[in-house]
């Protein structure tokens, strides 16, 4: 989940931050450490929201089925990516494919 930090409010990140939660009939996530899921799932309950937060390697496992079905995906930069084991995905790699970009 991305916040916006209240020192870099202003009217157009307010509008950004509006359209996102409206759009949001379901928040999803996945981490692949368990106390990461546990925080994001205690975030949601403090601010009165509900999540279907899971555990998995997002590179490897797709818990949510997600590929092509979000509006908005928020995520951070690709840490570890060069521990990834490329040979282990070649098939979901190329157009109409969960990495349509490929891998580096």
């Amino acid at each position: 989940m991305h916040w916006i930090a209240p020192s870099e409010k202003n009217a157009d990140n307010a509008a950004l931050e509006k359209r996102l939660w409206d759009a949001a009939d379901q928040l999803r996530a996945n981490s692949e450490e368990r106390a990461t899921g546990d925080l994001c799932r205690m975030n949601l309950a403090v601010h009165g929201l509900e999540g279907d937060i899971k555990q998995a390697i997002s590179y490897y496992d797709d818990p949510h089925d997600a590929t092509g079905r979000f509006d908005f995906v928020l995520a951070n930069p690709p840490f570890n990516v060069n521990a990834v084991d490329k040979e282990r995905l070649k098939d979901q790699v190329g157009p109409n494919r969960r990495f349509p970009f490929g891998l580096k």
